[in-house]
């Protein structure tokens, strides 16, 4: 089964598949990334979007939600900078 470690900016997932186990998502450096197992850390946002905000919450019910609020900006010439916040819901379920 999948269990779940939510905690402020950082999710971890234990996989059911070893070489995946942990797969962790977290805010380093303005960048959402993603560790699996004991792989390299891969950036997950291009390097124009400046992520400032990351949060993970687990909420109630069963099976719990996760709640995932995204908050960033572009930034690079020519374009025009925007803030926007980006909020997604998500349900672990464990692996059949």
């Amino acid at each position: 089964p999948v269990s779940v470690g939510v905690g402020g900016s950082t999710l971890t997932l234990d996989m059911g598949n070893a070489s995946e186990d942990p797969t962790t998502f977290t805010l380093s450096a303005n960048i959402i990334t993603r560790t699996q197992g004991t792989r390299a850390q891969v950036a997950l946002t291009p390097s124009n979007i400046e992520i400032t905000t990351l949060t993970f919450t687990r909420l109630t019910g069963s099976p719990a939600p996760i709640t995932v609020s995204i908050q960033g900006r572009t930034s690079g010439s020519g374009t025009t900078s925007y803030t926007d916040t980006l909020t997604l819901s998500a349900i672990a379920l464990p692996h059949e």
